[in-house]
């Protein structure tokens, strides 16, 4: 439901929330239920909110979640988790809910160098630099 979502913009109209849509699965059924929901989810969406995009989860028919971002098959014990992300999945969602943090940040005015920020002289977070380091200034 919505209404928790709407309350908070109603209490805090200056906050800036980050609003995570359902990720994709292996199960075309499970899919079906969180199309429905995040198309409401989209549907009421307040322009103050930041809702992060999944689409680049889904394999090439766009259906299912890409088996490259899945936990993968474990043949000692013949399971299949086909809900969860697994190691890549997890890293790829880290990456987008950093940039939109950060995207934020620099359409506030914060995220910018020239701006005085703490994100140090580059404000970029690279494979080599860390989130942490760079708000740091590190």
């Amino acid at each position: 439901r919505l209404n928790k979502v709407n309350q908070i913009t109603d209490l805090c109209p200056d906050s800036k929330l980050f609003v995570s849509p359902i990720l994709p699965t292996r199960i075309k059924a499970l899919n079906a239920r969180a199309r429905r929901f995040n198309a409401k989810l989209f549907s009421h969406a307040h322009p103050s909110w930041t809702i992060l995009g999944f689409n680049n989860f889904l394999d090439e028919d766009g259906d299912l979640l890409d088996s490259n971002f899945a936990r993968f098959y474990n043949p000692s014990s013949n399971y299949r988790d086909r809900i969860h992300l697994g190691r890549m999945g997890i890293s790829r969602l880290c990456l987008i809910m950093k940039d939109a943090l950060l995207a934020s940040r620099e359409s506030a005015g914060q995220g910018n160098p020239k701006t005085g920020s703490r994100l140090g002289r580059s404000g970029l977070v690279t494979a080599h630099r860390s989130y942490a380091q760079a708000l740091h200034g590190h």
